[in-house]
Order: C-alpha cells, then structure tokens, then sequence
C-alpha cells in the first residue's frame, strides 16, 4: 500500500489518515517523505519506480494521503480486487473533473465529454479518480510509465495526473476499469451542477457497529475517499467508526503509537510522526470525533 506525502500539511488529516492505516493493520508506504514538494509528476515518478521493484504478480494499491480514511485489511482488499479478474482497477466517482470543463478546448458542445465519450456505468459512480487505485505492478508498471512521459514531454512538474489518466480511460486504453460499485474505493466528492447529473454519496452511506456501508451498491468500502466537496464530510465520518467508539487502554494507545511505518527510506513510529494525535483528537464532546483515551483505568477527554 502507498501513497506520496512530502510533509504532513498545516492540519492533522494526515494523522488522520495515518492513524486508520495502523488501525487497520495496514502497512501503508509513504513515498517522498521530505522530499521538497515541487509538482505531481514527483508522485508520479515515484511510484512508478516503487513499482518497478515489484513482482509482476504483486497486487500494489496506492491512495492519495491527506483526504482518505482506511476502513478495511489489505488481505480484504486484494480478496475483493482479484475477484473483479480485472488487471487495475481506479476508484469511481461522481464528479467528471477536469474533463467537465475541457468541452469548450475541444469544440465540444458543453456535457460531451462526461455525458457521452466517458463510459457507461451501471452505477452513478461513472467517472474515474486517480487518487486512489490497485492494480497487478506489471499492469500498473505500464500505465504509470505512460502517464510518465505524458507528463514529462507535455506538463512537466505540473502536470495532472487526474486528467491525463481520465483521458487514457475515455480511450479504452492500458486495461483501465473503474470499482463502480464501490466494494473497495469510495469516493465522497458530490455533483449536482449541469451537465452532471444529481450525485451524493453521503445519501448513500449508513454505519453499522462502527462501519460503513454504500446501501445503494450494498457494499462496505475498504477505503473513502474524501475528494473536493467529500471533505465536509471527512470528520463527521471519521468520528463514527469502530475505533472512536472503544476506549484505548494505556497498552493499547502504546500500541498504536509504537506502530513504525516507512516513510520514505526509514521506519518512523506513529508518535514520531504525530505525537500527541490520540490526545488531541479523542473526547466525547469534542467536535474532531469521539474517542476516549483510558490512561490507568482513567477516561481523558
């Protein structure tokens, strides 16, 4: 599991983010870190030799950082991946950025794009977001070496990763599909403005014993994306699932701080990276999420 973060931001989604990876058992790689952030096509870059250093059978998934909450195992991932038999699958979403507003750059008449050269899909989730896919490293090897150079020759360091893969999967090609009923990834991000259609995924949610459920698809997602409008919804998420609502013993705060990830070429703890987070953000009244703190049989808030 992957994802690129050069630093952890100005706010604590981050350790958010973090801190549901080691919840989930999840030994989620962060490439890049404190690397000076200059474009995405670092990102790209990265993981592309990440993925050179695959077997070719290795299932990778790789995830955007700051905007994700991890709600499942990877084992559970790579079951629901190889089930699909498809060889790299990109999360589905609501919203058509940027192709949305690139009708007019082409002589298009306004909608085209989204609402007849993108795919079908049997759900609403009908467009594809690069901020969180998985795929065999062969498959995904071939892929990130084209959007590589695609960005290399024409973008640079600015180039737009959701954009040109977008465009790779409006042509049919490098054996995009997308998850469009959303067993693995779920996207927040809601639409209602012409030429897309009525879309919100929060409608669609309901927890059951601290997880969440897409009621609509009848699937419980393994990892939400929380993309444009989806971060209003991020905490109020956050704060209903199955570890905010226990109370940590002291051992088990230890535990979770003492997780070591790799963050970029070194093993760093939770609390090296975060310290402080289960502190910060556990209380029952406070509005970050509920989750209690149990020091020597003690609840702090």
């Amino acid at each position: 599991a992957l994802t690129y973060a050069s630093h952890k931001g100005r706010d604590d989604r981050f350790c958010r983010a973090v801190e549901s990876a080691v919840r989930e058992n999840v030994p989620w790689e962060i490439l890049g870190w404190g690397v000076k952030w200059e474009g995405l096509s670092q990102k790209l870059q990265a993981s592309l030799d990440s993925v050179r250093e695959l077997d070719p059978n290795c299932i990778i998934t790789f995830s955007d950082a700051f905007d994700v909450l991890w709600a499942d195992s990877l084992v559970s991932m790579r079951d629901k991946f190889i089930a699909t038999k498809k060889p790299l699958l990109f999360a589905g979403e609501c919203g058509c950025w940027p192709q949305v507003v690139k009708d007019k750059d082409k002589g298009l008449p306004k909608g085209t794009i989204c609402n007849k050269l993108y795919p079908e899909s049997p759900t609403p989730y009908r467009f594809l977001n690069s901020g969180a896919w998985i795929g065999y490293a062969s498959a995904a090897e071939v892929l990130l070496a084209a959007v590589v150079d695609r960005a290399n020759s024409l973008f640079g360091a600015k180039t737009n990763d959701q954009e040109m893969v977008s465009d790779m999967y409006i042509d049919r090609k490098y054996n995009i599909s997308l998850d469009f009923y959303s067993s693995i990834f779920q996207c927040m991000h809601d639409t209602g403005s012409p030429p897309l259609p009525n879309c919100s995924p929060i409608k669609h949610m309901e927890n059951e014993g601290g997880k969440w459920k897409n009621r609509m698809t009848n699937t419980v997602p393994s990892l939400f994306h929380f993309n444009g409008g989806g971060k209003a919804h991020h905490l109020n998420m956050e704060s209903k699932v199955w570890y905010k609502g226990q109370v940590d013993s002291a051992g088990q705060a230890q535990a979770v701080y003492d997780t070591k990830l790799l963050f970029g070429d070194q093993m760093r703890s939770f609390r090296e990276i975060c310290p402080g987070h289960l502190e910060a953000t556990r209380g029952g009244n406070n509005r970050r999420g509920r989750h209690l703190l149990s020091v020597n049989g003690t609840l702090r808030r």
